[in-house]
């Protein structure tokens, strides 16, 4: 009987650890303090001077590709990328043009051993401790909890349109972001944003996007250019 009692409270625990890590619950965990993503560093430094906690160094290397003015993809180095590191810092395009910050495509080599981390880190589908239970984080997972805000958005023609704040954050989150336009003209998406290497970052996108922002107070900038002829509008959907 003492058997039976002591494996009906040991379901009742495991019942409720599981219970209580879904939903809203695991997505409120997280994105909070409590989030630990394992094997990857938390950077420091500036510029394009990279260490962690350890006192490690690491170096920019690899290549990116950004939109020219005729919507050619044109590579860049990442060693001669700019760096920023102040979150606070609004990264307006006329001091920051196009191309200027790292894009995906960028890692960080870590100069003791050559051990290479992405300068971009998204830490769907890996393993995550919530509230110390070890749980997986699946991006269906996340989509489904997503709470949406629409934004009215604008592509001109020829220069991009200055930077738009569309999110914000107070610590590392998941964003999902998807641009319905009105016209079929084609365009170029780009969002900048604050990462986990503690850098500004660009992406390009074409309809939709998925980023994880580092673990500070900022806010997520979006611009938007025309290949056509006129202005067109469009709807941002940002979750």
């Amino acid at each position: 009987m003492e058997k039976i009692l002591l494996l009906l409270t040991i379901l009742s625990i495991s019942v409720f650890t599981q219970a209580s890590l879904t939903d809203s619950n695991l997505r409120a965990c997280l994105t909070s303090s409590y989030l630990k993503v394992s094997a990857f560093p938390v950077f420091s430094g500036t510029g394009d001077t990279f260490y962690d906690k350890q006192g490690d160094s690491y170096t920019p290397e690899g290549t990116y590709f950004y939109p020219g003015e005729k919507g050619e993809m044109i590579e860049k180095r990442c060693s001669d990328a700019t760096y920023v590191s102040d979150p606070s810092i609004m990264p307006d395009l006329d001091t920051y043009p196009i191309g200027s910050f790292p894009g995906k495509d960028c890692n960080l080599r870590r100069d003791r051993d050559g051990a290479i981390f992405p300068m971009f880190h998204n830490p769907i589908n890996e393993k995550v401790f919530c509230d110390y239970h070890e749980v997986n984080a699946p991006s269906s997972n996340l989509e489904e909890m997503a709470f949406c805000d629409y934004h009215e958005v604008y592509a001109p023609p020829s220069n991009y349109g200055p930077p738009i704040a569309v999110g914000s954050h107070l610590g590392s989150a998941w964003f999902k972001l998807s641009v319905n336009w009105y016209k079929s003209d084609p365009t170029s998406n780009g969002i900048r944003y604050y990462t986990t290497s503690n850098r500004w970052v660009t992406e390009y996108w074409p309809n939709g996007i998925t980023i994880y922002t580092g673990n500070v107070t900022a806010s997520i900038y979006t611009f938007f250019k025309s290949y056509g002829l006129v202005l067109i509008e469009g709807r941002l959907a940002v979750c």
